[in-house]
């Protein structure tokens, strides 16, 4: 019996080892909006990795991202309000705010190093 239950252990061990079910190293990482601009305007983030994006302006903005890779929109955003968003795929995302054209932030999207 024990034998059994020590080779259960060790395949039990291996295969998580082998088949992940979740990035343990998954980050939230702040993007702010202030001045009319993202700070910073550009971030590298692995995938799984989620951005709040914290209105500290005095303005509201409407985070969105028309790349056609991952478009998403985080809907009005009054002073003092965030959103977040995961990014699930590898690849470059240009987000920005439809309130202001001028906005942008490029979000470099990388896999982890396998």
């Amino acid at each position: 019996m024990r034998a059994h239950l020590a080779i259960s252990c060790c395949c039990l061990a291996l295969a998580a080892t082998l088949y992940p079910t979740f990035d343990a190293t998954a980050a939230t990482v702040v993007v702010t909006q202030k001045g009319r601009a993202f700070v910073p305007s550009q971030i590298k983030i692995m995938v799984g990795d989620t951005i709040t994006f914290r209105n500290d302006d005095v303005v509201p903005h409407h985070v969105v991202s028309h790349t056609p890779l991952f478009p998403f929109d985080l809907d009005l955003e009054q002073p003092g309000q965030e959103r977040s968003q995961t990014f699930t795929q590898a690849g470059q995302v240009i987000v920005g705010c439809d309130l202001h054209s001028s906005m942008e932030v490029v979000v470099d999207v990388v896999k982890a190093a396998q």
